[in-house]
This record gives structure tokens, C-alpha cells and sequence, in this order.
């Protein structure tokens, strides 16, 4: 206050006021009331008097402190609602406990972000409030991001987010399942376990799909390891297999059975079926394969022999019927018992021809089986024959007879009743019983006939001897 002293009496005074730095005058007290400022008191009488100062809580800068708080605690402007000019008002700085005396001091946010496994998150610390942080989650090699956790949530990668609080938060990451090049391996499997290309479905460019060699149990890294399957051939009775060893997978392999002498191939065992041969086998697995082979029971010859027989008991020529060129195929040789590889041996018949009365036989004898043999009759003079007996009948002379089978022929031979000479005599009666020629009708050529000569009781063989005849 001021115009305190001692004054004449009945002086004017001026009493003033003057609150300090963040007051307001509020009234007067003791002697003087009312709140007139500066105060003019009539000193009629000595007086006391003081006065009332309150802390001035008007805002004009309406930065929610008041004068008294700007002017005699934090001392920024209280006609400026950023006295430092760093955007935030005096009252927001003091109540964030920044200095709002001092640009580089203001209010903050802090960004906490947790550890996270299979990945990392990006954007964290301080900023200052209401400054835009963007976090960013950065999943491990072969992992995804699966999602925010704590103060934040959902799948937005990267996260922008105003830094009105404190914000803590974490990040989820999961096994990346993905398979860009479709090779059956997920991206996790690819990089974390396999070390493949998970772009590359074959790594290696050995011709099989990454996953497959996994699978398979060959290293998707080397083109020297691929899948592969073996095959295994069972020894058979009676022939051989051939083609059995350890194969890439799908390739093919062939199968050949190569019987014994004598044997076909009857059909494939294990893991093969039917009877082709060779047998072409597509390598998808561990495959076993046998095969039965039985004997050969084709006769290409048509001798009526098997294969086998042919090749294995006999020795024969399977593609030949008369392997020793003897005119008999082999089989007949073998039914019969002659050798059929020896020409010189063959089947053979036995012609029997019987003994025969007043005659003969010729053409018996051992032939080939089949020889076209000719049986003679011979008849004694004076008879003649009739027909054949046993195993050939009819009257042919010399007989043609195949021998197919042992026969036994025999001849009937008779007097022989003919008149050759047509003389009235038989053929018989001229030889056996009057001794003329039965060839010439007048023995004894004195111009009359045997016959006719006998008949009159004269001699025909003599040409002295004739009939007595009457001259007309």
C-alpha cells in the first residue's frame, strides 16, 4: 500500500493499492471499506487502514492456469496460451510436467513394445502427446504376423496410432504355412527346416518336387539325392530274371524273364501280374517281382511233341517235325521206337506173305513204315489166281499196298479153266492132263483143234493121228 504517514488535519489522501505479480485487489479493511482504488481518505481523524490481495485466477488465455499460476509459479505469459511456442498450452505442459518455459521440454507418450517370439515389432519409445507412432511387426524368417496383443489389437501391420496414453503392446507371430511354389512344404518347413527355396519348388533341379524328397527321405539340396525305389527279383526255378537294381522314382524299369530250355515264361509273382514279357514296371514304390515258369508245351512243329520234350528228353528240333530228315516226323519215331535223330533209324513195317498152293508170293520183307510195297502172285502152270487172302483182298495183281501197319497176305490160286487158245480145252486140262499147248489151238498142225481132236478120240499131238472124216 502507499499514502501511509501524518498528514495535516483534514488533508485528502491517496491511498493505493498495488497488488503484486499474480494478485488482485479485493477490498479495503480496517479503517476504509469498499473496493475503490486508489482510495482518497479525509484525515479528520488518524486512521488504520489495510487491505485484502487474492491470488488472480482469471485465464484470458484460457491455457487452464491462472494469472497467479502463470505469473508466480511456472512464470510463462499469461497472455500467451504457449508461452514456448512447442504446440502445447502452458496449463496441458504443467499438468504433463514438461517445462513450458522450454520448447524441447513438453508433454510425452510412451510406446512400450514387449519381446516377441519367431519375430520383432518396430515404433517404440517416447513421442510427444498426440504425435502419430506407427508400429511395425517384423515376423522371423518362416513366420507370419498373427496379430497385436496388450493395448492394441487386430492384424493391421504396420499400426499408425495417435499418442494420446501410454500404450503397451506386444506382437504374435505364427509358423508361416504358405506354399508359394506348391511343393507340398510350407514356407516354415522350407526355411527353418529343409533350407529349401520355398519359391522354387525344386531346389536342387533334380526333377523332384522339394516335399516329395522330403517324404521320400532324399536331401531337397542335392541333385545327387533323389528319390528312388528298389526292385528286387526273386530267383525262380527253370529260368532267370534280369533287371532288378535301385531305380529314381518313376522311372522305368524293365523286366525280362529268360526261361531255361525247354520252359516258358506261365506268369509274373509278387507285385507284377499277367504274362508280358519283357514287362515294363513304373518305379512308385519298393517293388518284389518273381516269376513261374513251367514247361514249354507248345509243338510249333506239329509233331506232336512238346517244346520240351523236344529239347529236354528227346533232343529234338523243336521247329523241325523230322529233325533227323528220315521222312518220319519225331514223334512217330518216338511212338514207334526208332531214333529220331538218326536217319538211318525209322519206323518200319513187316510183310508176311503166307504160303499158297499151286502158286506163289513175292514182295514180303521188312519196309519203311508207309513204303508202297507190290505183292506178286505167281500161279503154277495150269492154274491161275483168284484172289488175295489175309490182309489184302481183291483180285488186283501185281497188289500196291501201303504198309501202315504188319500185314500178313496170302493167294488163292486155282485151275486155270481159261481156253486161251479157244481150242474146247482148258488151259489146265492142255498142260496136266493131254500135254498140248494151251497157247496153240492145233498142237500137232494137221488142221484140226486139240479140242475137236480128243473129242473124236485122235491123237493132238500127233499129225498122223486125225479124225476119219466124211466128204460131202
Amino acid at each position: 500500500l502507499t499514502g501511509d504517514g501524518v498528514y495535516p488535519l483534514g488533508a485528502e489522501v491517496n491511498v493505493t493499492a498495488t497488488p503484486d505479480l499474480g494478485y488482485l485487489f479485493e477490498g479495503w479493511t480496517g479503517d476504509a471499506s469498499g473496493v475503490e482504488n486508489p482510495l482518497t481518505v479525509s484525515m479528520t481523524v488518524g486512521s488504520t487502514i489495510g487491505v485484502n490481495f487474492a491470488q488472480d485466477l482469471r485465464d484470458p488465455d484460457s491455457d487452464g492456469l491462472s494469472n497467479y499460476e502463470e505469473l508466480v509459479v511456472t512464470g510463462t505469459d499469461p497472455a500467451d496460451s504457449d508461452s514456448d511456442d512447442d504446440g502445447y498450452n502452458d496449463g496441458q505442459e504443467r499438468s504433463e510436467g514438461a517445462d513450458p518455459n522450454d520448447a524441447g521440454s513438453m508433454p510425452s507418450r510412451t510406446l512400450t513394445v514387449n519381446d516377441s517370439a519367431n519375430g520383432s515389432v518396430t515404433g517404440g519409445g517416447t513421442y510427444p502427446l498426440g504425435a502419430t507412432a506407427t508400429l511395425e511387426a517384423l515376423p522371423d524368417q518362416g513366420y507370419l504376423f498373427g496379430g497385436w496383443v496388450g493395448d492394441e489389437t487386430g492384424t493391421q501391420n504396420p499400426l499408425p496410432g495417435v499418442m494420446t496414453v501410454d500404450v503397451t503392446v506386444g506382437a504374435t507371430f505364427v509358423q508361416d504355412s504358405r506354399d508359394p511354389d506348391q511343393d507340398g512344404l510350407s514356407n516354415y518347413e522350407e526355411l527353418l527346416l529343409f533350407g529349401t527355396d520355398p519359391a522354387d519348388a525344386d531346389s536342387d533341379d533334380d526333377g523332384y518336387i522339394d516335399g516329395l524328397e522330403q517324404s521320400e527321405g532324399s536331401d531337397p539340396n542335392d541333385a545327387g539325392s533323389y528319390p528312388a525305389f528298389t526292385l528286387t527279383l526273386i530267383e525262380s526255378e527253370n529260368g532267370f530274371l534280369i533287371g532288378g537294381g535301385v531305380y529314381r522314382l518313376g522311372a522305368s524299369a524293365v523286366v525280362a524273364a529268360s526261361p531255361n530250355r525247354g520252359f516258358v515264361l506261365s506268369g509274373w509273382t509278387g507285385d507284377a501280374v499277367g504274362r508280358q514279357n519283357p514287362l515294363s514296371v513304373t518305379m512308385s514304390k519298393n517293388q518284389v517281382i518273381g516269376a513261374i515258369f513251367e514247361r514249354d508245351l507248345r509243338d510249333p512243329d506239329g509233331d506232336g511233341l512238346s517244346n520240351y520234350d523236344e529239347l529236354i528228353v528227346l533232343g529234338t528240333n523243336p521247329q523241325n517235325s523230322d529233325s533227323d530228315g528220315d521222312g518220319y516226323n519225331d514223334n512217330q519215331e518216338l511212338v514207334e521206337g526208332s531214333d529220331p535223330i538218326e536217319a538211318d533209324s525209322f519206323p518200319t513195317r513187316t510183310l508176311v506173305v503166307t504160303a499158297s498152293e499151286n502158286g506163289s508170293l513175292t514182295g514180303d520183307g521188312v519196309y519203311p513204315l508207309g513204303a508202297e510195297v507190290n505183292v506178286t502172285a505167281t500161279p503154277d502152270l495150269g492154274y491161275m489166281f483168284v484172289q488175295w487172302t489175309g490182309s489184302a483182298n481183291g483180285t488186283e495183281n501185281p497188289l500196291i499196298t501201303s504198309l501202315t501197319e504188319n500185314p500178313s497176305i496170302g493167294a488163292i490160286f486155282e485151275r486155270d479153266r481159261r481156253d486161251s487158245d479157244q481150242d474146247g480145252l482148258s488151259n489146265y486140262d492142255e498142260i496136266f492132263l493131254f500135254g498140248t499147248d494151251p497157247e496153240d489151238p492145233d498142237f500137232d498142225d494137221d488142221g484140226f483143234n486139240d479140242g475137236f481132236e480128243l473129242a473124236n478120240n485122235t491123237d493132238a499131238k500127233s499129225s498122223a493121228s486125225t479124225p476119219p472124216m466124211g466128204l460131202e
